[in-house]
């Protein structure tokens, strides 16, 4: 689990949504943490394929903004 210190005061049970991301300063259980982080789940990155983790979506097709 993740050790956090309090930064001026802040309280360590608190969630913020911000423009660009979400600060979560809640305390998980280690069964909570590991129902939605998953780590290292490649143990040899030489075997990995794009059939293993799913080919990124390939755009075909552009705005007629992007062509000009």
């Amino acid at each position: 689990m993740l050790e956090v210190e309090s930064i001026n005061g802040t309280s360590l049970e608190e969630t913020h949504l911000l423009p660009s991301y979400r600060s979560d300063l809640r305390e998980f259980t280690e069964k909570q943490f590991n129902k939605f982080v998953k780590l290292n789940t490649v143990n040899d990155w030489s075997q990995l394929t794009w059939k293993d983790v799913g080919k990124p979506y390939a755009v075909t097709s552009y705005a007629k903004e992007k062509l000009n």
